[in-house]
């Protein structure tokens, strides 16, 4: 129910038109290169850099889920 001795608040307008960035952050990217370079390098043989590059890239995709 209304309140009529309650002043009337002001609807920020601005915050509503707002969208929420749907882009993946920039750590979310880096997970993905790095995925593919773990690919490219178990495929040329490099078992090595090919779990490093893995590595990186799931640090990189926690990283980015975290934020």
């Amino acid at each position: 129910m209304i309140n009529p001795y309650e002043p009337a608040t002001e609807v920020d307008e601005s915050s509503e038109r707002q969208h929420p960035d749907k882009r993946p952050s920039l750590q979310v990217i880096a997970a993905i290169i790095f995925v593919f370079k773990s690919l490219f390098f178990l495929i040329s043989g490099s078992v090595v850099e090919s779990g490093g590059a893995f590595l990186v890239g799931f640090v990189c995709w926690a990283v980015g889920k975290m934020r």
